[in-house]
């Protein structure tokens, strides 16, 4: 698998991937190999834990051995390091050593031994991969959330299909689920329940549906259930009379539930932000996901039902 594709926002990482697919085991042996080299480079000064480094002395005095080991170490840790797009300038200790390795290939026994400058560059080249490792951060997904993460179709085919409008809104909310971002899940699960709300209004043609992309939530209730009521006035002989009735009540209350319960405090900065708790979050998911299941069995964006139905 080619590494760039690990790095996609979209793909969920096990944790047996990022043993099998990253090069962490490498990097471990990296990490300790360059250690290794580093302390072959120096000698104790009699303590235990003070370390001195060995002083200038002729280049017959270092190994070619160790040379060929550290150029094998160093050709290794730049194939990885570039893989990991490290900086340049997180690099520079490997170019000294190379340089150092290099004037000792050119000059051999006419330049001072380098033990001290290459043992300070690969514990400076460990540290510095350290840093950059560290700096790439995952986030966990516990197992009972992973069903939330990258997922196109949340709610299933039949919202995807009837509305399109919500259709990022409903992934952002999935993956903010699966992260533990809860008030984001909310947020977004607001705007994918507002565009039912504008087709519920178009559907039964309120008084401001002209309008209705820059009406308040409050209002396109008012005039909603304004509608609904109108229902009970059809002919009792119509056989749709109270399964449409039942529709629209049902859509209305779960739609002004939404309104009142989290819509008003998620959209705007309040002095005491209460933060959302993830079974709150996870509940509100549901709430959602009913109401806009329920609205695409008989509308969808552009495909509204007759004001009264036959």
């Amino acid at each position: 698998m080619p590494f760039a594709s690990l790095w996609s926002r979209s793909r969920l990482i096990s944790l047996w991937q990022m043993i099998t697919e990253y090069p962490t085991v490498q990097f471990w042996w990296l990490s300790h190999e360059l250690l290794r080299l580093e302390y072959l480079l120096r000698k104790d000064e009699g303590g235990p834990g003070t370390v001195q480094v060995v002083t200038a002395s002729p280049i017959g005095d270092f190994p070619a051995g160790l040379a060929a080991d550290i150029t094998a170490v160093i050709s290794f840790a730049e194939i990885h390091c570039r893989t990991f797009e490290f900086q340049d300038t997180a690099l520079l200790p490997l170019y000294n050593i190379k340089a150092a390795l290099e004037k000792v290939r050119l000059l051999k026994a006419n330049t001072p031994n380098p033990s001290a400058d290459i043992a300070r560059d690969l514990k400076s080249l460990r540290k510095t991969i350290e840093m950059e490792l560290a700096k790439r951060r995952f986030v966990y997904v516990p197992p009972e959330r992973i069903k939330y993460f990258a997922q196109e179709k949340l709610f299933g085919q039949q919202v995807y299909d009837a509305f399109p409008s919500a259709r990022f809104d409903l992934a952002q909310a999935g993956d903010s689920l699966a992260c533990g971002l809860d008030s984001a899940v909310a947020f977004h699960l607001m705007r994918a329940a507002e565009i039912g709300l504008w087709e519920l209004g178009r559907d039964r043609n309120i008084p401001s549906v002209a309008k209705i992309e820059s009406m308040e939530w409050g209002s396109i209730i008012g005039e909603l259930e304004e509608e609904v009521r109108k229902i009970q006035q059809w002919p009792n002989t119509n056989p749709f009379k109270e399964e449409a009735h039942r529709f629209y009540n049902r859509a209305v209350v779960e739609i002004r539930a939404f309104n009142d319960g989290w819509r008003r405090h998620i959209a705007h900065v309040r002095k005491s932000q209460i933060a959302m708790e993830s079974d709150e979050a996870i509940a509100l998911t549901g709430h959602v996901e009913r109401f806009l299941k329920t609205l695409a069995t008989k509308i969808a964006e552009g495909q509204y039902t007759a004001l009264e139905w036959k």
